[in-house]
């Protein structure tokens, strides 16, 4: 088990929680262009480079405007040294 892939995009996301605010979202591990958002430290993470939680797995930029302010409104801002605990591990197809 581990972080599912956002296919449209192409980047790991794990569903985890903030733990200074307690704000359930989705995280990239590692963007497209390489650079590393989480150290993982068993089902913890520390935010290593800033980034963002997201209400929803999907990161695709279908209908640009409208998408970009539902993602600004459904979005927290992570910072360097934040605690994130993963909620929800990818699951394993039978």
């Amino acid at each position: 088990q581990g972080p599912q892939e956002e296919e449209s995009v192409k980047v790991m996301r794990v569903h985890a929680k903030a733990m200074n605010d307690n704000v359930e979202g989705w995280i990239s591990l590692v963007g497209n262009q390489g650079t590393t958002f989480l150290e993982e430290g068993g089902n913890v993470f520390k935010v290593i480079t800033e980034t963002i939680l997201t209400e929803s797995f999907e990161l695709d930029g279908s209908g640009a405007t409208t998408t970009a302010r539902k993602l600004k409104d459904t979005t927290r801002k992570l910072k360097v040294g934040e605690i994130v605990e993963v909620r929800e591990w990818a699951k394993k197809e039978e």
